[in-house]
């Protein structure tokens, strides 16, 4: 009596333990395999169907290389007024020579669906600010 109720309970644990084992090793199995965590896709989802909006369509740049600041600047269209412009004329307004020569603005106004407001804005940038574009600062 005694010896088959800890066969059983061993039975019962050694079942249990290797249920547990094989859990573990599934859910590692698929988590290395299919990890999930967030990425573009998570947060631009519209981007999955759209994967040319992620490639420049206008590039203006000097090839500017060996900086040791890069400042990214995201722009979208606003209803009344173009902000990035204003914003761009303060950072080089606030830089010295020195600082101009080692950084890199890279400015993405974020409209892929709008081409006429970005040529727009393009247009607008070479005018304002054509010695920045020379240099190669933005």
């Amino acid at each position: 009596g005694t010896h088959q109720a800890l066969d059983n309970i061993a039975v019962r644990i050694h079942t249990a333990q290797k249920d547990i084992r094989n859990r573990v090793y599934q859910s590692t199995a698929i988590n290395a395999s299919f990890p999930i965590l967030p990425g573009i896709k998570t947060y631009l989802p519209h981007l999955s169907s759209r994967p040319d909006w992620l490639i420049p369509k206008i590039k203006i740049s000097k090839n500017r290389t060996n900086v040791n600041f890069v400042i990214g600047i995201p722009s979208i269209r606003r209803p009344v007024e173009i902000y990035v412009l204003n914003t761009l004329q303060s950072l080089f307004s606030g830089m010295s020579d020195k600082e101009k020569d080692e950084t890199l603005i890279i400015l993405c106004i974020a409209e892929p669906w709008n081409e006429t407001y970005v040529t727009h804005i393009v247009g607008e940038l070479q005018v304002r600010f054509h010695a920045e574009i020379s240099q190669g600062l933005l």
